[in-house]
């Protein structure tokens, strides 16, 4: 281990500036139910700004049958790092325009460690 590496609660050696995802050797994206990191998985390819609102657009509006408003936001989900994102689209008071919520999703970031 080098200066700029430290153990993880694992244990695992972890370069300094990595993300807690990282450090922890999951991806919330590429994770398994059970948390750990799934090599199968597939990372889904990040959207763009304007593909982000016209998804939050669609699950602000709700006029999808539930099942496809459920899709659409886990689309959204795993296109940025925000934790909560279904908070920001539901309960945020007052409530916020699509451009809005992907403007606080996407400024979100992990804390590192």
């Amino acid at each position: 281990m080098n200066a700029e590496e430290e153990r993880n609660v694992e244990g695992n050696a972890v370069t300094r500036g990595t993300s807690f995802y990282e450090a922890m050797g999951t991806n919330p994206i590429l994770a398994s139910e059970s948390g750990r990191r799934d090599p199968e998985a597939r990372v889904m390819p990040r959207k763009s700004r304007t593909e982000l609102i016209q998804i939050a657009q669609e699950v602000i509006n709700a006029t999808f049958p539930e099942e496809e408003e459920d899709r659409l936001l886990e689309e959204f989900k795993k296109s940025v790092s925000h934790p909560r994102v279904s908070d920001i689209i539901y309960h945020s008071e007052p409530p916020l325009t699509a451009e809005e919520v992907v403007e606080q999703a996407l400024a979100y970031r992990p804390i590192e460690l």
